[in-house]
C-alpha cells in the first residue's frame, strides 16, 4: 500500500519518491530524458518517466498512468512514523473527476457514469 498526498498545487500527475519506485521494482524509462523540477523547496530536482503497469485504488484501475520519479525526501516526514511515498498532482485530479469531501475527509474520482468510486 502506498501513502499517497494529494497536491492541488503539483502540476503533475503521480509522482513517487525515487527510493520507494526502486522499492517497487519499478522500471525508469531509460531512454528518456531526466527532467529537472522545484518547488519542493528551493532547489532543482531531478525527476524521470516511471513504467507504471497499473494503479488500484479503491475500487477503479487506472492503467498505465502517467508517473515520474523524484527525491521527495523534502516532504517525507510530512507523513509521520508512516513516512509518505509520493503525490497526487493536479493533472492526475483533474483527469480522473476528483472530489475532494473536506468534511469526512475522503477522495473519490468520478465515474464517466454513476456515482463516485470511493478510494477508502
Amino acid at each position: 500500500m502506498l501513502r499517497l498526498v494529494v497536491d492541488t498545487a503539483a502540476n503533475g500527475y503521480l509522482i513517487l519518491d525515487s527510493g520507494e519506485a526502486a522499492r517497487l521494482g519499478l522500471r525508469e524509462d531509460i531512454g528518456g530524458v531526466k527532467r529537472h523540477a522545484k518547488g519542493l523547496g528551493t532547489s532543482a530536482h531531478s525527476m524521470s518517466k516511471l513504467e507504471i503497469p497499473s494503479l488500484l485504488m479503491g475500487d477503479a484501475e487506472i492503467h498505465s498512468p502517467p508517473c515520474i520519479a523524484m527525491d521527495l525526501s523534502a516532504v517525507m516526514e510530512a507523513g509521520g512514523a508512516e513516512g509518505l511515498h509520493g503525490l497526487l498532482g493536479s493533472d492526475f485530479l483533474s483527469r480522473h473527476a476528483a472530489i475532494i469531501d473536506f468534511e469526512t475527509m475522503r477522495l473519490s474520482f468520478r465515474a464517466e457514469a454513476g456515482p463516485p468510486i470511493e478510494t477508502g
